[in-house]
């Protein structure tokens, strides 16, 4: 397994969420994880490939404001609404990379949840479907 450095920073801190990201983590697809603000506490190397931002770049950023594109941020702010209420979400959505190309991906987001229900985080699986557009956010 390689080890990126995000990674390696952040093994002291593994968390139920972390631990379910990286058992996720395939090259197949992007694995994000949130705490449950939406701050970013796990971004995989399938993530960094999709994206174009390193794990660095992204550490504890708001989920909302790196990966939505612009026609899409209102329905992510109500998919994490629903995240919390302890629901997963799972369908096609307008993403971003840090280079401003739009792209669709199936996307599935997993709550995670202590023993007492409290919500951990969150999990992310992106696959690319296709591109939008050539550029610009």
């Amino acid at each position: 397994m390689i080890r990126h450095d995000n990674e390696a920073r952040h093994d002291a801190a593994l968390t139920p969420v972390t631990m379910l990201a990286r058992e996720v983590e395939g090259p197949d697809r992007a694995v994000i994880a949130t705490d449950a603000n939406g701050d970013v506490i796990y971004w995989g190397a399938g993530a960094e490939k999709m994206f174009g931002w390193s794990g660095a770049e992204v550490m504890g950023r708001a989920i909302v404001e790196l990966t939505p594109s612009d026609l899409s941020r209102d329905l992510a702010q109500s998919i994490l609404t629903t995240l919390r209420e302890g629901h997963p979400w799972s369908g096609e959505f307008s993403l971003r990379g840090k280079d401003g190309r739009r792209f669709e991906a199936r996307v599935t987001d997993i709550p995670v949840h202590d023993s007492a229900g409290h919500l951990l985080g969150i999990v992310g699986i992106s696959r690319r479907a296709g591109y939008i557009e050539a550029g610009g956010a």
